[in-house]
């Protein structure tokens, strides 16, 4: 074992080479990069084994090929598959951006208006919407139609707090480009006096004041 190092340091050295490399990597090629013997390589391999072994670690280390790799441990498999699928998703269209502007600020705000502000039909961005989870929508009594409200992940990929921080954020509007200019417009028409400082969550009351 190289005398400049300790055991502890020569397997966190180890347990990097693995992580950064795509393919496995064999006791010679670790024992040279390491500067030690083939010997202390299978050694701190069985280590490494033993501490990835733990329930609150995601990794595991597997002899593969002639040599040893890092892997993901299969019990977390639906949660990387989840990111994957995140972010191989299309960006947002302009209609759909635009309807998600109007449920931001307007929630909860039923299909007919949303549709009525933005002069179409707006079954289909909804429906989008509500695919990628961004917004939920629940019934209130037979005429009322569906209400619409944004949801915690809209926080979490618009990097948002709360709801307060929809005009404190400079990434909500270069995420929704020109629809962030629709909200702007629509939180100026809706406020007047002092309720033009009313915050967007102070608006979510019970969606039966607001029908019409």
């Amino acid at each position: 074992m190289s005398e400049d190092r300790t055991s502890a340091e020569l397997k966190g050295r180890m347990e990097a080479l693995l992580f950064t490399s795509n393919s496995p990597l064999s006791a010679k090629v670790l024992a040279r990069v390491l500067e030690v013997q083939t010997e202390t390589v299978e050694t701190l391999a069985a280590e490494l084994m033993q501490d990835l072994g733990l329930p609150e670690r995601g990794l595991q280390l597997r002899r593969l090929a002639g040599g040893w790799r890092l892997e993901t441990k299969p019990e977390h498999a639906d949660a990387i598959v989840t990111l994957k699928h995140n972010r191989t998703m299309k960006p947002l269209s302009e209609q759909a951006l635009e309807t998600l502007a109007i449920v931001a600020l307007k929630q909860p705000v039923n299909t007919e208006k949303i549709s009525a502000i933005r002069g179409v039909n707006s079954n289909g961005p909804l429906e989008t919407l509500e695919k990628r989870k961004l917004i939920s929508g629940d019934a209130y009594g037979e005429g009322r139609g569906t209400y619409w409200r944004t949801t915690k992940r809209f926080l979490d990929e618009f990097g948002l707090e709360s709801l307060d921080d929809i005009f404190a954020t400079g990434k909500l509007e270069r995420v929704m480009g020109q629809a962030y200019g629709l909200i702007t417009s629509l939180n100026n028409s809706t406020s007047n006096g002092n309720q033009s400082q009313e915050s967007s969550a102070s608006r979510l009351k019970n969606p039966a004041q607001d029908a019409t």
